[in-house]
């Protein structure tokens, strides 16, 4: 009977760490997410089909390297790079 609760336990207590885990994961990706949004919006003044679609793709760069694209590029030349970066 001992043996069948610490196995239990065991199990529980990875859930646990297993869910915690996952849920910073996700907090930090939405976090990310909402960070980029808002540059994207602050230099282009609106989030539109486009934007949305290459958000995915300034999501896997660094804050160093989002940063200046959306700074210094148009929101034309931001779509191409990536399109570009596909190809």
């Amino acid at each position: 009977m001992q043996l069948t609760t610490s196995w239990m336990e065991r199990g529980i207590e990875q859930g646990l760490e297993q869910g915690l885990e996952q849920g910073l994961t996700q907090g930090l990706e939405q976090e990310r997410r909402s960070a980029i949004s808002g540059l994207l919006e602050l230099r282009y003044e609106s989030i539109d089909e486009q934007l949305t679609a290459i958000l995915p793709k300034l999501m896997t760069l660094t804050s160093i390297e989002y940063t200046p694209l959306i700074f210094q590029l148009s929101k034309q030349e931001l779509i191409e790079h990536f399109k570009s970066a596909q190809n």
